[in-house]
């Protein structure tokens, strides 16, 4: 190999040392520093997605510390009226009564119901109703789609604050 670079004019070992400086440099760059640059980089977009993360489960964690020191406030079943009445008066007021098939009675605080093709928003509608003005309250549901925004739903309901009987 010496021979060779001896065999070389000075002009020619000139260009020569200048191109094995540029491949030198670039392979440097390529094989060791942009690698470390891109990690770098990935590390640092990590760090501000972990640090945005860390605040927002700072501020859960406040939310649900007062949640917490407030109690539970939702509303109980009126244990004076039947939780049926109220099933079936509420089921008619939001439409889906028509959708019911089969209602079973689970002693005097629960029931499970049937539906066939009742609409999916009209049943979830009726069901945050029926856990806001009236404390009865989803303890097992099992939905089935047939046709897009259409359920068979088998709902199992419970009145909050009712002991069984």
């Amino acid at each position: 190999m010496r021979q060779w670079w001896q065999a070389r004019a000075a002009s020619e070992r000139r260009m020569l040392g200048l191109g094995m400086i540029a491949v030198s440099a670039t392979l440097y760059y390529l094989l060791l520093l942009e690698p470390l640059l891109l990690a770098r980089e990935r590390l640092e977009t990590r760090v501000a997605a972990e640090r945005t993360l860390g605040v927002e489960l700072g501020a859960l964690t406040a939310e649900a510390a007062a949640l917490r020191r407030q109690g539970d406030t939702r509303r109980l079943f009126d244990a004076t009226g039947s939780l049926l009445a109220v099933v079936n008066a509420s089921a008619a007021r939001a439409g889906t009564q028509r959708a019911t098939r089969r209602m079973t009675p689970l002693g005097a605080s629960g029931v499970t119901l049937f539906l066939d093709d009742v609409a999916f928003t009209d049943l979830v509608t009726w069901l945050v109703a029926l856990d806001v003005e009236h404390g009865v309250e989803v303890e097992r549901a099992a939905l089935d789609s047939a046709n897009p925004g259409v359920v068979d739903a088998q709902l199992t309901l419970r009145a909050r604050g009712m002991s069984e009987r």
